[in-house]
């Protein structure tokens, strides 16, 4: 035959099965043709959509192909199932993530202070705009601020006299109990405690507690094992914690016994209460022990002059006492360190993949837009090579986008895509106000960003220094007791700033342990 001899040699010698030439003839149209429907091939190749279909079944399995609905559906086909070469198919991707990226218009840094302090409903200053804004109740305020604040280590009095009357209304101490009680959140503390209380010896005569500077963290039981992997990571294998004659009694009372209450406690052991106090909050300051509720550590912080005792006239006891704590029980955060091996890998093997993914999601949902910098305000964060190649892969599955969504700011940058939508509406809507939105924070509170705005003004993270916004924008911060500002402020309205600076508003029934701050 004419047509036969005119074959190339390689295909004139080989005898060629229907099956196995169609699914060839399939390959070559995939790598030049995109994205095809059976339909499309079977027009053009007049042949049946069912020996179609087999034959692109056969190069899914080699993984050659794969098949999904990419495009838009039409009128005529409706969502119609394409197929498309595996390496055309990722270069497509690429080009719309690409697209995507540099169709959205970044938004200033002052703008996204204001969306930041907007996303976790910081309280403005000004009793107009409190009152015109929506709320929620206090209860449903208060999950929503530990979720966003799920693993942050702040200062053990700053969250109910500085994080959380900034953001809800008329704070109760009894709300944040009630969280704990059930079971959805969790305190204690998960930083490395400080060298002293590492080695200190166990005839020591004054065992160190927590105290108000202690960093303590509220997290979301759901969460815990991201935290308490972070945390155990952080001491090495030799390091062993040392704790006085009182608290390895408790710790051994608890370990027998389990998650006991005080008196219980006091009962087996037949230690003094003060010894028992001192005991229980060594324990906490070393981040081996929590209780059920947040009054463990309210009574725990309260100056002993102040505490609950048969001296005390009645009616001027304190609000806040260790008997009323609940179950006090033992943690492991500490208990076990990274091993040598892992200490020597060169790969961080803290978290696996669906924990890396989860913690992703929290910084996320925290910070609306992730970037590197924002980091530095996270404890004991992975490190950003490793939360970037699981941003990339989340990117690469549609859950997240990337793209440069704030302008002077260096690096890739993340976001879902409804907080992209937000961001944008956020930024329209500011556009157009005229108003001018005063928030004040403390300098403990993880959104104090003032170091992303202005790099070379440092202002320590301690509980009396404060930071005062003026539409997102830092004008003056409180430190050390002086008011330094950071603007151009008129004469006249220096005392005004003053006083908004000053001003310092929680529950009366939280004096007892937190005093006048």
């Amino acid at each position: 035959m004419p047509g036969r001899r005119s074959l190339p040699g390689f295909l004139r010698d080989q005898r060629w099965e229907r099956p196995d030439a169609l699914r060839e003839i399939l390959r070559g149209r995939l790598e030049g043709l995109g994205l095809v429907t059976v339909a499309q091939l079977g027009s053009e190749l007049h042949l049946e959509g069912s020996s179609i279909g087999a034959a692109l079944v056969a190069l899914e399995v080699e993984g050659f192909a794969f098949q999904g609905r990419f495009s838009p559906p039409t009128a005529a086909e409706g969502e119609a199932v394409e197929w498309c070469e595996r390496h055309l198919l990722q270069r497509i991707h690429r080009y719309s993530i690409d697209a995507h990226r540099k169709s959205i218009a970044p938004v200033s840094l002052q703008t996204y202070t204001e969306f930041l302090f907007d996303r976790h409903q910081l309280l403005p200053l000004s009793e107009e705009e409190q009152s015109a804004s929506p709320s929620l109740d206090g209860q449903t305020q208060l999950q929503n601020t530990l979720s966003l604040l799920d693993g942050i280590p702040a200062p053990a009095a700053s969250w109910e006299a500085d994080l959380y009357p900034v953001r809800i209304k008329d704070y109760d101490p009894s709300w944040l109990d009630v969280m704990c009680i059930s079971g959805k959140v969790a305190w204690g503390r998960y930083t490395l405690p400080a060298a002293s209380l590492r080695e200190s010896k166990s005839n020591s005569r004054k065992s160190p507690g927590p105290i108000k500077t202690t960093p303590i963290t509220l997290v979301l039981r759901q969460n815990l094992d991201i935290w308490q992997a972070l945390a155990s990571s952080q001491l090495p294998q030799e390091t062993q914690l040392q704790y006085s004659a009182s608290a390895r009694r408790i710790e051994s009372d608890l370990e027998q016994h389990g998650a006991s209450f005080f008196d219980q406690i006091q009962s087996r052991t037949s230690l003094l209460k003060t010894l028992l106090e001192e005991g229980l909050a060594e324990l906490v300051a070393g981040g081996r022990l929590n209780s059920d509720s947040f009054t463990g550590l309210r009574a725990l912080l309260t100056p002993s002059g102040r505490r609950r005792g048969k001296h005390r006239r009645r009616g001027r006891k304190s609000m806040f006492g260790v008997e009323d704590a609940g179950r006090w029980s033992l943690l492991d955060t500490f208990m076990q360190a990274a091993t040598p091996a892992e200490q020597a890998s060169r790969y961080w093997k803290v978290l696996d993949e669906e924990q890396l993914q989860r913690l992703a999601s929290i910084y996320l949902r925290r910070w609306g837009v992730l970037f590197r910098n924002l980091l530095d305000r996270e404890s004991k964060a992975p490190p950003w090579r490793v939360l970037l190649a699981t941003l990339r892969k989340m990117e690469l599955r549609g859950s997240i986008r990337g793209g440069r969504f704030i302008s002077g700011v260096s690096g890739e940058q993340f976001a879902f895509s409804e907080t992209v939508d937000d961001l944008r509406q956020f930024s329209k809507g500011q556009e157009k106000r005229a108003d001018l939105t005063w928030v004040c924070i403390a300098a403990t509170d993880p959104l104090n960003l003032i170091n992303l705005s202005l790099p070379n003004r440092k202002l320590p993270r301690l509980g009396k220094n404060r930071v005062l916004y003026r539409n997102g924008i830092a004008v003056a911060v409180l430190e050390s007791g002086d008011v330094h500002f950071l603007t151009e402020v008129e004469p006249d309205q220096r005392w005004l700033l003053q006083q908004l600076l000053l001003k310092r508003s929680f529950q009366p029934r939280l004096r007892s342990y937190l005093g006048n701050r």
